[in-house]
């Protein structure tokens, strides 16, 4: 028979783990998860995968390949060949929420984590809204550039305002790199925007 403290336990490090993202917990594991629009997507850890076919839906997981399903415990518990509380301890060992003494679970540690999330998160957002607004801004600098430069009509305006076309160039420039997919690019792109804009 086993003790309601224990029982109680069992049910607790279940519910903790839910609380961490899938794909966190994947990437822990080794699978290695790539984001695809909106989408986190990976080759399956459990067939031979050319294209990535398994993905990550809010906790769960699914693979269009090979049909296996499952959240977090199935997918440790499938990599490394062990029973569900097995794979939970696991999981739960990983992210440092269990001590030496299997049933203290730490929910400090836990609290820590989606704070770290949460901060990450909210970091990401304010990066994003200020590429956003840098990216809205130059772009209005490039076109009433472009409608100079398309005002030229005579030598002595080449003479006068020719020297946009470099500027042009440089602008539409930061703007491609405000939209790529490199975080280091965009970063980099948000720092030479910051110049050109009050």
């Amino acid at each position: 028979m086993v003790s309601n403290n224990r029982v109680a336990y069992f049910s607790d490090i279940f519910n903790q783990i839910r609380l961490i993202s899938a794909v966190d917990v994947a990437r822990r594991f080794g699978v290695g998860f790539q984001k695809k629009g909106n989408r986190w997507v990976a080759r399956c850890p459990f067939h031979e995968d050319r294209d990535p076919s398994f993905f990550a839906y809010r906790n769960r997981f699914h693979c269009f390949g090979c049909g296996w399903s499952g959240d977090s415990v199935d997918l440790v518990a499938e990599l490394l060949r062990l029973r569900p509380f097995e794979a939970a301890r696991e999981i739960a060992a990983a992210f440092g929420l269990i001590t030496e003494n299997v049933f203290s679970f730490q929910r400090d540690a836990l609290l820590k984590y989606q704070q770290e999330r949460k901060a990450a998160a909210e970091r990401a957002a304010e990066q994003a809204r200020q590429e956003n607004e840098a990216y809205q801004s130059l772009a209005a600098l490039y076109r009433a550039a472009d409608r100079v430069l398309a005002s030229i009509q005579t030598e002595d305006d080449l003479d006068r305002i020719g020297g946009l076309y470099h500027i042009s160039t440089i602008l539409e420039y930061i703007l491609e790199s405000l939209r790529s997919r490199d975080a280091e690019e965009r970063a980099a792109a948000l720092a030479s925007a910051r110049r050109w804009l009050p």
